[in-house]
């Protein structure tokens, strides 16, 4: 995984590194009642997030954007122009909203549901690649609520690869594999992570890490016999096909 910038969705987080290319959160209200929250969930989130809601469900409110079309069809838009979409409202609506136009975890931006009351905040879709985990939990750090994270590697206390790579900026060149390591996370296998370059700081932020997890600084130092289930190599050299499967025989880690 060279540490090349790649794409990102969120603005800049404190703690992360993470970039948001050409699209503004939007906040989606259907009530009078989620305006101040709305206003402080943006407050949460750098540059500029766009408050939106149905004319018919509320009145000219500064820094609110009403809009007349039905609401399925502007948040379809918003989805594929790739928007981070935080929805005061429940998780059912905020899939209904968006199931016809999900694509893939690569692509998709995320989508956050926030209660009316504001006591959960739920990451509905894209939580590691597309940073919808990271979203929802600074807007509960900002609002005073509970980030509802669900993903395996979260609730089981592992790393969770992907979220790493893309807050890192890693460029990913194998999806398949990465998705191999994931599992083998989940599972509580044997993974080594060969880092060779970039800023290690991620694993503190990440930790603690289960003891599964063995970290090497470089390629060779890897031991000859290797035990391990799955492997990661972050690197900025050319490294031949053989050399990866050393790190992980039974599942060729990405670089």
């Amino acid at each position: 995984m060279p540490p090349r910038r790649r794409r990102g969705r969120i603005a800049e987080v404190e703690g992360l590194d993470v970039r948001m290319q050409h699209t503004t959160p939007c906040i989606l209200i259907f009530t009078r009642h989620a305006l101040p929250l709305a206003r402080r969930i943006a407050e949460a989130l750098p540059g500029h997030a766009r408050i939106l809601a149905p004319a018919k469900a509320l009145e000219e409110e500064a820094g609110v954007e009403r809009y007349e079309a039905p609401t399925a069809r502007l948040v379809g838009s918003l989805f594929q122009q790739g928007c981070p979409l935080i929805g005061i409202a429940s998780v059912g609506l905020m899939v209904r909203l968006v199931a016809a136009h999900v694509q893939d975890k690569e692509v998709d931006p995320p989508v956050v549901a926030v209660d009316e009351g504001g006591r959960y905040v739920v990451p509905v879709l894209s939580g590691h690649v597309g940073g919808g985990n990271a979203l929802a939990e600074r807007i509960a750090a900002r609002i005073g609520a509970v980030a509802v994270v669900t993903t395996a590697t979260e609730a089981l206390g592992t790393l969770p690869i992907d979220r790493v790579a893309t807050e890192e900026g890693w460029q990913v060149e194998d999806v398949e594999a990465v998705k191999a390591v994931a599992r083998c996370l989940v599972n509580g296998e044997p993974v080594v992570v060969v880092q060779e370059c970039g800023e290690t700081t991620w694993r503190q932020r990440f930790g603690p890490l289960p003891p599964s997890i063995d970290f090497i600084p470089r390629l060779e130092a890897l031991p000859q016999a290797t035990r391990y289930r799955g492997g990661v190599l972050i690197s900025d050299r050319s490294i031949s096909e053989p050399a990866l499967r050393a790190v992980a025989p039974k599942c060729c880690g990405p670089r």
